[in-house]
Order: C-alpha cells, then structure tokens, then sequence
C-alpha cells in the first residue's frame, strides 16, 4: 500500500517553523515537538482514510467507467487523537478545517470515463460477471477535488476555523503544516492505486444466434468492501 510520508511531513513542516520567531513561552522547543505530533497525527488521519475510504455508485457502460462517490472516515478525531495533548486552542481549529478540506476533496473525486473494463466490450452472455477494473493512481479521479488540498484552500479555511484573534503561534504552526502538506499530497495522489472496484452489468444486445456478444451497458461498480485505495 502506498501511504503519506509521514516523516517527511514532518520534517518539512519542522524546517518551514525555524524560519518563524517563537515566543519564549512555550519556547521553540516545545511548539516544534507539537508540531512534530500535529503532522504525525494528521499523516496517520490520512492513512487511516485512504484504508477505509470507498468507491460506490460507478456507472459502467462498454469498456468505461464514469461518476462515483467517494465515501471516507471523518479525519477529525483522528487527528484530536493523535496530536500531543494541551495544545487544543491548535488542534482543535486545525483538525476542523482540515475535516473541511478532505469532505470536499471525497465529494469532488470521479472516475472520468476511464478504461477500466476491457472485457465489457464483447461479453458472451446477458450479463458480464463481476469484474475488478484496471488500477489507476488516485490522481486520475481528482481532476476537481485536488484544488481543496492546495495550500491556499487548506489556510484559507484553517484561518476561518480560528476565527478573527487566533491564538499567538496559530498562523506559524498552520503555515508549516501546510507547507508539509504541499510536498507530501501530491505524491500521495500520484502513488495511491484505486483498485478492486468490481463492475457487473447488463448486456442488452445479446440475442443468440443473430447476436452471439455484446457490450455491457448500463452496469454499476463498487469497490469491495473494506476499501481499494492501495
């Protein structure tokens, strides 16, 4: 399975913060090894996503797959969970607006009328049996959805969760999270493989003798329970 680097989340993140001035209470120390937790936290929320998140509702005419909704575990109290505790004024505004940003990401993923099934183009029988489809990287159905995982869309909406007198720090740690973020999510979407969406359908022109095969059309996919993005 291909997941989030977490560690060089991380470490990217830790690196854009040396470039901001911390106060001496808590001191850089102590808001580094947050943030180091914060990232970790956020890595693994994402992990836990893409192994639990599934793919329904996929149209499937011929050998081409189209539409589909994308269904995901909220990441919010992933992320509460796993984030060093104390630091909730943080946590809190960040885990929401990112919650914010992976809802309209899985809302916006579709299967573009991809290849995915060959053998639908001449099926010998009324129906075609259940079929997995051709992998593909995530990054083929994000076409709209990526643009809420920039960094803009991601701060803008990080910011609003915090409100007008944020806490001192915030616009440092969300900054840096970011900015983590930006190196390690395209990569993820390149890597991550949608798989085991297995399609089944219709096959109205069969007609034996006159017409032996046909292509299936109007048939439906899913992926299987349990998730395939691998």
């Amino acid at each position: 399975m291909a997941n989030l680097d977490t560690e060089r989340l991380v470490t990217v993140a830790c690196e854009n913060l040396d470039g901001w001035e911390i106060p001496d209470e808590p001191g850089a120390d102590a808001v580094r090894a947050y943030l180091a937790s914060l990232c970790a936290s956020v890595g693994n929320a994402l992990i836990r996503w893409q192994a639990e998140a599934v793919l329904r509702n996929v149209q499937v005419n011929g050998v081409r797959a189209s539409g589909g909704q994308v269904i995901g575990p909220d990441i919010q109290g992933l992320i509460r969970a796993g984030a060093q505790p104390g630091w909730g004024q943080f946590t809190d505004p960040i885990s929401v607006g990112l919650r914010t940003q992976m809802q309209r990401f899985g809302r916006d993923l579709r299967v573009p009328n991809l290849i995915w099934y060959p053998s639908f183009a001449y099926v010998h029988g009324p129906e075609a049996p259940p079929t997995m489809n051709l992998p593909c990287p995530l990054a083929s159905l994000a076409a709209d959805a990526r643009r809420h995982l920039e960094p803009s869309a991601m701060l803008a909406t990080i910011r609003e969760e915090f409100g007008d007198e944020p806490p001192q720090g915030a616009q440092a740690l969300a900054v840096s999270l970011v900015a983590g973020l930006e190196v390690v999510l395209p990569v993820w979407l390149e890597t991550t493989r949608v798989t085991q969406v297995v399609a089944a359908g219709p096959v109205p022109s069969f007609n034996p003798p006159d017409v032996p095969a046909g292509p299936v059309m109007g048939g439906t996919a899913a992926m299987r329970r349990g998730g395939g993005f691998f």
